[in-house]
């Protein structure tokens, strides 16, 4: 009850804006905006009311006047477009997208994220190429290792490393011999004693077909370590995806 003792009484609108000075967001006259979303909210609920605007759209705006901007405003009535009304409004605003060049150049905004490939078997397994290539032996067993180094303190980190289509993760929990090497290779690299203060910065991890994941609800400044085993059971080139970490609360905090 501390932020929602008020029931709320309003009326939520999202507007696509492509003009921005002909607008009086006071007076709620916005000649060249578009209506992307409206709904009216009244008494305690869990209304979600969702809409999507394709990129098409945004990018064909942004050549026309540079820019598009998005509006989130809430009134009580049109006959009086200044009272907000009572309650609180909680909205987010998201962007999802698929670049169309493959080889992306680092993005650093709270975290930095390094990847490499290393051969468990045999080093001649495994080459990096020029730029930026990397040759697999088919069959032969991978260790990727992953670094994440974040300057200030994150909540609930999310690292994330996406496998190109010719690996398959080794889970180190299977018996055989590749799990007794994968068990050695993976987590974050640190030798440590049997006790409670001695433990890695994750809490938990997940193998996935396509993806890697490793959690951590507090991550403290510094370089973090990760280390997964997978293996090589394709013949083919494939792209490997990018590695990222991201407070999953906060997306806008990545890399």
């Amino acid at each position: 009850q501390m932020f929602e003792k008020v029931a709320p009484d309003f009326e939520a609108r999202v507007l696509l804006l492509r003009e921005v000075g002909d607008a009086d967001l006071e007076g709620w006259t916005v000649p060249s905006a578009v209506l992307a979303l409206q709904h009216s909210f009244s008494s305690h609920n869990a209304d979600r009311v969702e809409a999507e605007v394709p990129m098409s759209y945004l990018k064909e705006h942004q050549e026309d006047s540079g820019s598009t901007m998005v509006i989130v405003a809430r009134h009580r009535s049109e006959d009086n477009p200044t009272d907000a009304g009572p309650g609180r409004l909680y909205y987010r605003l998201g962007l999802t997208y698929a670049p169309r060049d493959l080889e992306l150049d680092p993005l650093n905004v709270g975290f930095e994220v390094t990847r490499t490939y290393e051969a468990l078997e045999d080093p001649s397994h495994v080459r990096k190429l020029e730029g930026g290539v990397w040759q697999v032996k088919a069959g032969c067993l991978v260790q990727v290792r992953l670094g994440m180094t974040n300057t200030a303190r994150r909540y609930h980190v999310a690292l994330v490393d996406k496998l190109p289509a010719g690996f398959e993760p080794v889970n180190p929990e299977l018996s055989g011999m590749a799990p007794k090497l994968s068990k050695k290779a993976m987590g974050d690299g640190a030798v440590r004693e049997q006790c409670w203060w001695s433990r890695p910065w994750y809490q938990h991890q997940n193998l996935r077909d396509e993806r890697v994941e490793a959690f951590a609800s507090l991550l403290r400044p510094g370089h973090h370590s990760y280390s997964y085993t997978a293996r090589a059971t394709s013949l083919g080139d494939f792209v490997a995806p990018p590695a990222s970490a991201e407070e999953m609360y906060s997306p806008e905090i990545f890399g």
